[in-house]
């Protein structure tokens, strides 16, 4: 619960297979982007491109079964801050 309230995002399973699930909360009304990147930089997944969320929690399902095994990316951001989390893809 401490690194939900400290980050505002969560990630689960870490590490994935096939899904993600990756919780937001967020403080405010706010447009939100996520991205994949592999740790080359490069873009491997827009899994949501400025969608606008309410205040509060909320559970977004990300399908990474075409990802090779490795740690990416996760790259939130809303309200002009970005947010950076690993994750781990196991096959």
């Amino acid at each position: 619960e401490d690194y939900f309230k400290s980050t505002g995002e969560m990630i689960y399973p870490n590490p994935a297979t096939d899904e993600l699930r990756i919780t937001l909360k967020m403080d405010a009304n706010t447009d939100v982007s996520l991205k994949i990147y592999d740790l080359n930089g490069q873009k491997v997944k827009n899994v949501m491109q400025s969608s606008h969320f309410a205040a509060g929690i909320h559970e977004i399902p990300c399908e990474v079964r075409n990802l090779r095994s490795g740690t990416y990316l996760l790259v939130v951001t809303s309200g002009g801050q970005t947010n950076t989390s690993k994750f781990i893809i196991l096959r």
